[in-house]
């Protein structure tokens, strides 16, 4: 019986360090927003669509997302770098999801009839990872968040703007794959003694 608990010991010891709690799923949302060629500003902005993984577990329909105040600058192109930027928060059921910015990919399109009246529109899409804080305390794999501006007739700022966001489980650290293996050695040393005695 003390074999056993001490076989149990080290299994656990050798996997605690590698388990971690993961952020994944998907989930979309609405909100408003103005822009100019150099900066956006988000307005009012809450979840409304599909949800899946962890943001179904603790999101609702209505969850509102907190961008960072003011106007946030950006520049047209692809793969802009930016430090670790935290871009909004989405908090619900006792969870807080925050979206960290690594780098994004503009589009300010003029002169575009399917723009809407004023024929400007703006897409982005920011690369990066989730963390949660909370009921669920983790982090993602690499994450996408896509920002898409629709305007209604007659409107020439951006009144309705679509938002998704998706993040994958990430992958083990080398020092947690090495907590297991040498769980597993340990394991091992265990049943090799019992079958030997």
């Amino acid at each position: 019986m003390l074999k056993f608990i001490v076989f149990l010991s080290a299994l656990t010891l050798g996997t605690a360090g590698a388990h971690a709690e993961n952020i994944s799923g998907y989930f979309s949302a609405v909100g408003s927003d103005t822009f100019t060629g150099s900066t956006v500003s988000f307005g009012n902005s809450f979840v409304l669509g599909s949800l899946s993984g962890d943001f179904a577990t603790y999101l609702n329909q209505s969850s509102p997302l907190s961008f960072v105040g003011g106007n946030v600058p950006y520049t047209q192109g692809t793969d802009n770098p930016v430090p670790n930027v935290t871009l909004f928060t989405v908090a619900g059921n006792g969870e807080t999801f925050s979206f960290i910015m690594n780098s994004y990919t503009a589009s300010y399109v003029t002169n575009d009839p399917s723009c809407g009246q004023g024929s400007v529109c703006l897409n982005a899409t920011a690369t990066g990872f989730f963390t949660g804080s909370g009921a669920l305390n983790g982090q993602s794999g690499p994450a996408t968040f896509v920002f898409t501006s629709q305007y209604a007739p007659g409107v020439d700022v951006g009144n309705v703007t679509t938002f998704s966001a998706s993040a994958s489980a990430p992958t083990p650290e080398p020092a947690s794959l090495a907590m297991v293996g040498s769980g597993l050695l340990a394991i091992g040393g265990f049943a090799r003694r019992r079958f030997n005695i």
